[in-house]
């Protein structure tokens, strides 16, 4: 699984989303985070370093750079992350109206599909 299979399902592609916060929708999506590089993985490459859903994209992408409130948690380690990859993310995301399944439900069909294909999950998802 690449952005590039996921642009082919509709997901939109927003290059350095940080630097473009107000092109993002204040609604709920799935999203993706990338590389413009491939990773290797336990099985096979891809760009997508993190999968996941939120009720505002606008708002969780603004928190990732650097505005997250609480210690600790997903939100916490993706901005960590972020703070010392020293090389621009991208966002592919699909907005929940948009979805035949719940925003959650989608999420954890990509990140099974994603597991399927690599053996393990993306990067800076949580391995537990």
């Amino acid at each position: 699984m690449d952005s590039i299979m996921l642009e082919r399902k509709g997901f939109k592609k927003l290059a350095s989303p940080l630097e473009n916060l107000e092109r993002i929708p204040r609604k709920a999506a799935v999203y993706v985070l990338l590389l413009r590089r491939q990773l290797e993985r336990v099985k096979g490459k891809t760009d997508i370093v993190y999968i996941g859903e939120t009720g505002d994209l606008q708002n969780r992408v603004n928190e990732y750079g650097g505005n997250w409130k609480k210690e600790g948690g997903t939100g916490h380690r993706i901005c960590e992350n972020l703070q010392q990859l020293n090389e621009p993310v991208d966002l592919l995301f699909k907005l929940a109206e948009r979805l035949s399944l719940s925003r959650r439900a989608y999420e954890r069909q990509l990140l099974w599909k994603f597991s399927k294909e690599h053996i393990e999950l993306p990067a800076w998802n949580r391995h537990a």
